[in-house]
């Protein structure tokens, strides 16, 4: 599945959401990008055993991506979302609404803590190489 259809799907789930779709797309490329920087995408991996290579795909709404790269970088997409849509909230606070859900900062930590502890576990790989 591409990253725009993936976001379609995560709009379609939740109606109430605050974001658009080119918001929550722009989020799933920054999760996936955030991703590719641990391991390589299988896109990329294609591209590069092509023959001849082909020049690395731009990660963007329209690269695909496997169900098993998406289960890594889904938490983090998600929490980016959560985060924007949180911000929003806040600053609803102007217009004298009260927010709802966690605060920013909240998730903010929840994305540290992704990064430093599961992103770096579940994506990096490194193939074994015998001397």
């Amino acid at each position: 599945m591409t990253l725009s259809e993936l976001a379609r799907e995560y709009l379609a789930t939740r109606i109430t959401s605050l974001l658009d779709e080119t918001a929550v797309t722009g989020f799933f490329v920054e999760a996936t990008i955030e991703y590719a920087g641990w391991a390589q995408l299988a896109v990329q991996k294609a591209a590069q055993n092509a023959n001849p290579p082909q020049p690395e795909p731009t990660i963007n709404g329209d690269v695909s991506i496997t169900l098993s790269e998406w289960a890594v970088i889904k938490p983090l997409a998600y929490l980016f979302c959560e985060k924007e849509t949180a911000l929003m909230h806040e600053l609803s606070k102007l217009a004298s609404h009260e927010p709802a859900g966690r605060a920013s900062s909240e998730i903010e930590s929840d994305i540290t803590n992704f990064r430093n502890e599961y992103l770096r576990q579940w994506a990096f790989h490194y193939p074994c190489e015998t001397i």
